[in-house]
């Protein structure tokens, strides 16, 4: 009968003392999360995709895309996309992230292992310090 108690005890001191891997609404207020990725085409050159996520205290985000040459032929002519600024609500649901677009769509994140996943998991955030 003893054991049933103190091995919830020690459950929950595990649980405050490392975390319990439940996000909140406090864990991301302020925070920025970035997520770059690198494509390669030889006909083309390499182009770095950054994304940055940026949670706002007042239950808000915006979303940045920015593209940009790191290498380019010189044949290519055709620029890249003009930065891009979305923005929304966000709401935690366990370890879910939820961006909500003006329009009521929304967009599912995971959070996981300290970084943020897209929906697919094609695209993994990492906070920025």
């Amino acid at each position: 009968m003893k054991k049933l108690p103190l091995a919830a005890t020690a459950a929950l001191v595990v649980c405050f003392a490392v975390g319990c891997g439940r996000l909140s609404v406090d864990d991301l207020d302020g925070t920025v999360w970035e997520s770059k990725q690198t494509d390669t085409d030889p006909q083309i050159g390499t182009v770095e995709l950054l994304l940055s996520l940026h949670f706002h205290d007042t239950g808000h985000f915006s979303l940045t895309r920015t593209e940009r040459w790191i290498s380019k032929k010189e044949s290519v002519k055709t620029p890249l996309p003009e930065d891009s600024r979305l923005t929304g609500q966000y709401r935690v649901e366990k370890n879910t992230i939820r961006l909500i677009w003006s329009d009521g769509s929304n967009l599912l994140f995971t959070y996981r292992d300290g970084n943020i996943y897209s929906h697919d998991e094609t695209r993994v955030f990492t906070k920025k310090p």
